[in-house]
């Protein structure tokens, strides 16, 4: 259940009070910039995973 909790968490990204969250992919940065709060990165966060393991 740890194990499973661990990779879940993941997947997701919170960006804090009055900080822009700057996404990356493959190292280069995108011009999407998220707000405030809980992210989901979903694939790109995956992928990245399943790369660096």
């Amino acid at each position: 259940m740890i194990v499973f909790l661990a990779i879940i968490s993941k997947f997701f990204v919170i960006v804090n009070a009055g900080e822009p969250g700057v996404m990356m992919q493959f190292g280069k940065v995108q011009a999407q910039v998220l707000g405030e709060g809980i992210h989901g990165d979903g694939i790109i966060s995956l992928l990245k995973w399943l790369l660096s393991g």
